[in-house]
């Protein structure tokens, strides 16, 4: 069956395309050629360290196996496939962004892609078991209209697996080199408030994940010096032993991104 329940406007490079471009995918095609362009440069993501980020989608991945049973997945903000390509077997995949350069490398991943807003999905109401979204809807200008879409093209009872990043303060964007990044924040609280009151649908976990220690937790920390001599310890490890850096900043350091997993309800 054709997961498209409309013709796409134009094609690049066999990627449908649903969605001409404006200021805001504009905006987000700079930030993903930056990304890229750091990446063949030299060979580290210049918007996050590489083990957190392996151990950050580690969480999102366990609990998409903990609670779908295969079928048809969708990854709302595929990128370059990353997270699809961690699955095991028994799963038709499929993503959905607003990046030319980001969905080309998810293609290669043997993934079927299109390009098109969250808050215009192209695909039928009800087609997919799965539908995961990951570090997306802080950014979206319409949040409402982007769930909303989301939940229209998973089936009844199917699974949502959102990954957001957790209590995250919002002032480094403020002055930020790019104009659109990250506009809102989250907690337990408002993404329950949110889904369950707003969106009707049902909360059934949380799991917060990738130790992450910023210099905002430095400052609060600074007037209990054995405390912050603890913390700047770990983060000295990351220069000696990367792995064991990395479990003990799962551990002990504050979580940045927080996992949620949402049912939806049927009728």
């Amino acid at each position: 069956m054709d997961p498209y329940q409309k013709p796409p406007i134009a094609s690049i490079s066999d990627i449908p395309v649903f969605c001409s471009d404006n200021e805001y995918s504009e905006n987000y095609q700079t930030i993903s050629e930056d990304h890229l362009s750091a990446l063949e440069k030299t060979g580290h993501n210049p918007f996050m360290d590489e083990a957190l980020w392996q151990s950050i989608e580690a969480g999102t991945v366990k609990l998409i196996e903990r609670h779908s049973q295969g079928g048809k997945i969708l990854d709302v903000g595929v990128g370059t496939g990353r997270l699809l390509s961690r699955l095991s077997s028994g799963y038709e995949k499929f993503g959905v962004d607003i990046s030319s350069a980001y969905l080309g490398l998810a293609a290669k991943q043997g993934i079927n892609v299109c390009k098109a807003f969250v808050e215009e999905l192209p695909y039928h109401d009800n087609f997919f078991d799965t539908v995961v979204t990951t570090d997306v809807l802080e950014h979206v200008l319409d949040l409402n209209t982007a769930v909303k879409e989301i939940l229209r093209v998973l089936k009844p009872s199917g699974i949502l697996i959102v990954r957001v990043p957790y209590r995250e303060s919002l002032r480094p964007y403020l002055n930020s080199n790019y104009k659109f990044v990250h506009l809102r924040n989250f907690d337990e609280d408002s993404l329950t408030l949110f889904f369950e009151k707003i969106m009707q649908v049902k909360v059934i976990e949380f799991e917060t994940c990738g130790g992450l220690i910023t210099r905002e937790h430095l400052k609060e920390m600074m007037p209990n010096i054995f405390k912050a001599a603890f913390f700047l310890g770990i983060h000295g490890l990351k220069f000696v032993s990367k792995p064991l850096w990395r479990k003990m900043a799962d551990r002990f350091y504050p979580h940045s991104e927080i996992n949620m997993v949402v049912k939806k309800i049927c009728g």
